[in-house]
């Protein structure tokens, strides 16, 4: 996103670096991203970030990837020198960086990406999950770090059973929009509920076409791009969303685009199983766009303010939520007016930052 412009698939994790990145620039700080190669990615300086990239080697033999990917990471962070190391996601790069960071006293900063995180079934990990060893290094990794960062009070809680007690509690931000043009999604009087993701499974897309089906008068969108370790569910969608006169299947919307979705919807659906802190649910509300989730609830915000709606994994009361959404407008304009004040109040991106800053310089509260 930040060397490509708009192209490709941006995760959650990805934006939130790139949204504070940008802020701790502006404040004076030097902010450099150490990425993965591709053909298509080259080393410079975007938005006063630079960026320094590192050879993958993704298709080689296990032994092959993870021995150079740990020297090229640990190459790679010799270039940069840097003051503080922060990684957001687990993945392999949290083993040789942890390996610099002890060596060179540099402070370690980890934040958590996914609730699975700070549980035995990390899915993060993806195929290195079935390797004890793996884990176990990961979790002796993470309780070295200098500073953990949790987005969500259950990931905060879980993380401090299991690190100990020095974890941070900072949320998402996102900034607060300009006047944001509404996507043509709308077809007459009809009320649209927006889904926006990735399409993985534990995001259960499919069911979206499930509340479709017990929804007749709305219109449900689709908006996400395909997801590398299951791409025939992309298809599967698209195909049965092209079924029903009710649903409309985007796919991919690049980033600087999906706001105007966003702006046009009446309701934002998250059905996951479960997430850390959900970006769309901020864009949503800056949006004033009330959010209806299945099970996803970070900090029990949904249940404490008038942000929108959890079901707590009951399909049914999800199809009562979105019916009462729909059918009363004035309602929904109260939740509207609601969702944007909480997140003015809570996430705006120059607030989210400050505790950042904190937290990466060593001066911010534990």
């Amino acid at each position: 996103m930040l060397v490509n412009g708009d192209e490709g698939n941006v995760g959650g994790a990805q934006l939130q670096q790139i949204l504070i990145a940008k802020e701790l620039v502006e404040r004076g700080h030097d902010v450099v991203f150490v990425e993965n190669d591709a053909p298509e990615k080259t080393e410079q300086t975007v938005d006063g970030i630079r960026v320094v990239l590192k050879r993958d080697f993704g298709d080689s033999n296990v032994a092959v990837r993870t021995t150079v990917r740990a020297v090229e990471t640990i190459q790679a962070l010799r270039r940069v020198g840097p003051d503080v190391c922060y990684l957001r996601v687990l993945n392999f790069d949290l083993l040789p960086l942890t390996v610099y960071c002890s060596v060179t006293g540099t402070r370690l900063v980890y934040g958590f990406a996914h609730d699975s995180e700070v549980t035995d079934d990390p899915v993060t990990l993806g195929q290195w999950a079935n390797y004890e060893t793996y884990k176990r290094l990961v979790w002796r990794a993470l309780s070295r770090a200098d500073a953990l960062i949790a987005q969500n009070e259950r990931q905060r809680s879980a993380a401090v059973r299991r690190f100990g007690p020095d974890v941070s509690l900072v949320p998402n931000g996102y900034p607060i929009p300009d006047e944001t043009p509404h996507a043509d999604i709308r077809r007459a009087d009809r009320p649209v509920v927006l889904w926006v993701a990735t399409l993985r499974d534990w995001k259960r897309p499919g069911l979206v076409l499930d509340l479709a089906d017990e929804i007749p008068d709305a219109d449900f969108v689709i908006v996400g791009g395909r997801a590398d370790e299951n791409p025939d569910l992309y298809d599967e969608i698209e195909r049965e969303a092209g079924e029903r006169d009710n649903v409309r299947f985007e796919g991919f919307v690049p980033y600087a685009e999906v706001d105007s979705y966003f702006a046009a919807a009446d309701v934002f659906l998250n059905t996951s199983t479960d997430e850390g802190f959900p970006n769309t649910f901020l864009q949503a509300w800056a949006h004033r766009t009330p959010v209806a989730s299945l099970n996803v609830d970070p900090s029990g915000i949904l249940a404490d303010s008038e942000a929108g709606f959890c079901a707590d994994d009951e399909f049914d009361v999800l199809v009562e939520i979105l019916n009462s959404l729909i059918t009363d407008a004035e309602w929904r304009a109260d939740y509207s007016d609601a969702a944007f004040e909480y997140f003015r109040e809570n996430h705006s991106i120059d607030h989210i930052a400050s505790k950042y800053e904190g937290i990466l310089t060593g001066k911010g509260r534990k």
